[in-house]
């Protein structure tokens, strides 16, 4: 069960997941809640398109992910159409779910600590 604490910046809340191994992990919804509280998965993939983001998750995958194909990515990355690197994004967050499912990741999420008081 991994602990879920909350932050306000500029009177948004922002969920962090705190973990053991202090590898922890911020709310891209939440913090898309600053731009637009309705339409925060417009944000997100509109920031998904930007290449730097791209060039990050690039970096991150190399650095975490053991499996990772970085030859596959470099060509990925070369693509010049925008929405051929976000039907491949789309793709690799396909595998990479079924993957967290797979290790049921997905329990240890399901409970929000909240101070003291335990929400289900």
């Amino acid at each position: 069960m991994t602990p879920v604490r909350k932050i306000t910046v500029t009177d948004i809340e922002v969920s962090i997941s705190v973990r053991p191994d202090s590898n922890d992990y911020i709310s891209l919804t939440d913090m898309a809640h600053f731009k637009d509280k309705d339409r925060t998965n417009y944000i997100i993939q509109n920031w998904m398109r930007l290449r730097s983001t791209i060039d990050f998750l690039g970096l991150w995958e190399r650095l975490n992910n053991p499996d990772f194909k970085g030859i596959e990515f470099d060509a990925f990355k070369r693509q010049v159409s925008k929405s051929k690197r976000y039907i491949h994004l789309h793709r690799m967050a396909k595998e990479q779910l079924s993957h967290f499912n797979a290790i049921d990741a997905e329990k240890r999420f399901r409970t929000i600590t909240d101070g003291n008081m335990l929400l289900e």
